[in-house]
């Protein structure tokens, strides 16, 4: 009983210091919060290692070590991030505790790839990281890699486009004016299971655009990534309605959660993707949390029996909103009706495709929900 007390007093004080670090990070001080997660895996670990050897106390033994391990990994600790790890998967953890430290595992490893000695990050600057079984040590598989660097790039232009106030461009090239202050470059591969940086230039040119009375000064490069990163934030917390108050335009809110999904980790290829820059008091680094599959797909209204289809894409009609489906099994002909905001930057590369449709039939149009390409 004596053990247990001291065990339950030390996860309490641990927990306080978590909660310390989570006020610190939600203020952006950023060294603060990695100082609380520090002393609370102090905390944690002395608590876990009390029941290193006890085997019969499941569950409890292994939800410390991933506690413990969690907060070794909030606090940049990841040799004692991995240590905990090794020893909650020693003992007898239950399936869900098992996979929450693998997963937990794959982040360190993750987070240990994004450690690039000598390497100045500036806040202009993006490191975009991939690792899981299509990367190697400078290597990854094309399609991988052309898919979401694109969606990185899109992501920027976009949210550029939303900062000036721009209407929402279903077709056509990006506006001249923007493409002409704001430009994005990428660095050769780097050193890690595969990365590039994202250099975005912008100038500090005021511009007037067609229907606004305002005179527009094109937003900072820190301030689009910072507005990026944020929003893959919320997405990892399943905020979905504060990323909708960030992004209350509906077609600018329905490109970036699309975008997300496609830039986002799979079940098997790519199980990991990372994005870090540098702001004006610390590096941040924000990792997907969420497979793709597992971020929400469009909200589409209740129109008709929820299904999926699977065959090939062809005729866009940007001015209507919808696609043509094949279905590869009947040969029967669909309209799709695409929610605004992702035809022209979602579904248009995959044009005369074979993919698999999910969304709501009525008749023969099909409300579209999500869709994946089939390998």
């Amino acid at each position: 009983m004596q053990k247990i007390n001291a065990i339950n007093l030390l996860h309490r004080n641990a927990m306080q210091n978590v909660d310390e670090a989570f006020i610190a990070r939600f203020k952006n001080k950023h060294e603060e919060s990695i100082s609380y997660f520090k002393k609370a895996y102090a905390l944690e670990q002395e608590a876990a290692l009390k029941l290193k050897d006890s085997y019969s106390d499941e569950p409890t033994r292994s939800i410390l070590f991933r506690s413990a391990a969690s907060m070794a990994l909030n606090g940049k600790l990841m040799d004692e991030a991995a240590k905990m790890i090794h020893y909650g998967l020693c003992g007898n953890p239950p399936d869900d505790i098992k996979k929450e430290l693998n997963d937990l595992y794959e982040q360190v490893t993750f987070h240990r790839h994004l450690e690039f000695e000598g390497l100045a990050i500036q806040n202009n600057e993006m490191i975009i990281s991939f690792y899981g079984p299509e990367t190697g040590h400078g290597f990854i598989k094309s399609d991988a890699f052309i898919k979401r660097i694109s969606a990185v790039e899109k992501m920027a232009y976009r949210t550029i486009e939303r900062n000036l106030d721009l209407p929402f461009r279903e077709k056509g090239q990006y506006n001249k004016d923007v493409t002409q202050n704001f430009q994005t470059f990428f660095s050769t591969p780097m050193a890690a299971s595969y990365a590039v940086i994202l250099k975005i230039a912008s100038s500090n040119k005021q511009l007037v655009f067609p229907d606004q009375a305002d005179i527009k000064t094109i937003p900072c490069a820190s301030k689009i990534i910072d507005d990026i990163l944020h929003g893959i934030d919320l997405i990892n917390e399943s905020k979905e309605n504060d990323l909708e108050s960030l992004i209350p335009d509906e077609a600018y809110y329905n490109n970036f959660i699309s975008l997300a999904r496609e830039l986002a980790p799979d079940e098997k290829n790519i199980s990991q993707v990372g994005l870090k820059t540098c702001l004006v008091d610390a590096e941040k680094e924000v990792f997907f949390k969420r497979k793709c599959r597992e971020i929400p797909v469009l909200r589409t209204p209740k129109v008709g029996n929820k299904g999926e289809w699977i065959g090939r894409l062809f005729l866009a009609d940007a001015d209507q909103h919808k696609i043509r489906l094949i279905d590869e099994t009947t040969n029967e002909k669909y309209d799709v009706k695409v929610p605004p905001g992702v035809l022209s930057d979602i579904v248009k590369p995959y044009w005369e495709e074979t993919i698999k449709i999910i969304g709501q039939k009525s008749g023969k149009t099909i409300h579209l929900e999500s869709f994946e390409k089939i390998e």
